[in-house]
């Protein structure tokens, strides 16, 4: 019997864009890495009288981050991440266009680092906590 070959799917090309459909910021074209991260912190065990324990639900959060190329023009990514910083935002990410898979939920903006080396194109990582729970996962047709 011969040997199955599986293709694994690469990260790209794809999307990942901030704030409503009409004045959504896009960020793909400056990304060299993204990634979606849950966390789920469980909750220790609460002894009971009757010797059972009662586990309480764990909390469900997470993080959008990477990392993009700097620019330092007022309409660009780095200026936008201090304009909006701390503001709560809906996320569409879409980890490749030929997947159909899409993930949206919100996040909480961070302003990030300014600068690096001198004569070089410097790069700037970026964390943004989730905000409510899990993000939305759909595939098919990708967002317009």
């Amino acid at each position: 019997m011969a040997p199955q070959t599986t293709k694994f799917p690469k990260l790209g090309p794809g999307v990942l864009r901030f704030g409503e459909t009409a004045s959504a910021r896009e960020f793909s074209a400056r990304l060299s890495s993204v990634k979606y991260s849950p966390t789920i912190k469980d909750e220790d065990p609460v002894p009971l009288l009757d010797g059972s324990e009662f586990v309480p639900s764990g909390e469900i959060s997470g993080e959008l981050s990477g990392t993009f190329y700097q620019d330092f023009d007022k309409n660009g990514l780095v200026a936008w991440t201090y304009a909006h910083a701390d503001e709560i935002m809906p996320y569409t990410f879409v980890p490749n266009n030929a997947e159909q898979m899409t993930l949206k939920g919100k996040v909480k903006i961070k302003p990030v680092a300014i600068g690096g080396e001198v004569k070089k194109e410097n790069t700037t990582d970026f964390t943004f906590n989730t905000v409510g729970g899990l993000p939305e996962i759909s595939y098919g047709p990708l967002p317009a």
